[in-house]
């Protein structure tokens, strides 16, 4: 059940009373403990199929975007490129993806198997089910505001890819 939006004012203004005002530090850690009961439920999903949320948002994103390049897989998941092999060598030895040799020295884009799309399929919905248990609360338009927020901070993080390393 969604709070009401007179409880939700409340809250703010009583927290803003408090503080006089949001801190990043208090952004920071409520992004940490969102990323945290994240992967916990995501995670407890995958647990039956050996997967963990980063291999998932391997899956998912290339499945979503077909010949995406591993450089902009890595960039796009916010991992080092080094990291983003491990995990695909995993998900390539189970069979779940392909990458066809690689032609003058570039590997070929990540590619979903037959096998893999099957697990996708099967996955998904599970996903979707522990991630509306974790915005079960939030109103529709709540979640669209927390969508749109999210892929701009990070997406302004990812354009400062020079200063930050991502591991």
């Amino acid at each position: 059940m969604a709070i009401s939006e007179q409880t939700a004012a409340d809250i703010t203004l009583g927290y803003l009373r408090r503080t006089e005002r949001i801190l990043p530090h208090d952004i920071g850690v409520a992004a940490t403990r969102f990323q945290r009961a994240l992967a916990q439920v995501v995670g407890a999903a995958l647990k039956p199929f050996d997967l963990t949320p980063a291999e998932y948002g391997i899956f998912d994103h290339v499945h979503s975007n077909p010949g995406v390049s591993n450089a902009e897989l890595a960039r796009y998941l916010l991992i080092t490129p080094q990291a983003l092999g491990r995990m695909s060598t995993r998900l390539q030895k189970r069979g779940y993806i392909r990458r066809a040799p690689a032609k003058g020295g570039r590997r070929e884009p990540i590619e979903v198997t037959e096998e893999g799309l099957e697990l996708l399929q099967r996955i998904e919905p599970l996903v979707d089910t522990a991630l509306g248990t974790l915005l079960e609360n939030l109103e529709a338009a709540d979640i669209s505001v927390l969508f749109r927020t999210l892929t701009t901070a990070v997406d302004s993080v990812s354009s400062h890819k020079s200063e930050t390393q991502f591991v």
